[in-house]
């Protein structure tokens, strides 16, 4: 399968949330970021999936764009999402390749 032609090679997605450990209520950060081989990323755009420790949570999820290769997200968490480690996966739509990252949900005061 052919996705895209592009004049560098795509050798990961990375997806690296700005802190490992978030109280239920508050907003996630994060950044994705393609890994290349040495040359400089073009625009990419990325399909961003959030799953919690019971299950998927679709209206977390998102797409970004990233005019360098790279771009942020953002979502709140709602005061009585569920405890636990969670996952933010990140496919690159140009390429199919997927990178993830987990951090740890706790309760909210």
């Amino acid at each position: 399968q052919i996705y895209s032609l592009l004049p560098y090679r795509v050798n990961a997605v990375t997806v690296t949330p700005r802190t490992r450990t978030k109280q239920a209520g508050k907003p996630i950060t994060y950044r994705v970021a393609v890994q290349t081989d040495g040359a400089t990323p073009g625009r990419h755009i990325f399909r961003v999936e959030v799953t919690a420790p019971d299950g998927p949570r679709a209206y977390y999820g998102t797409q970004i764009t990233a005019p360098a290769g790279s771009g942020d997200g953002e979502f709140a968490l709602a005061i009585n999402d569920a405890p636990g480690t969670w996952q933010i996966k990140a496919t690159d739509i140009a390429t199919g390749i997927t990178g993830a990252a987990e951090f740890t949900v706790t309760k909210a005061d």
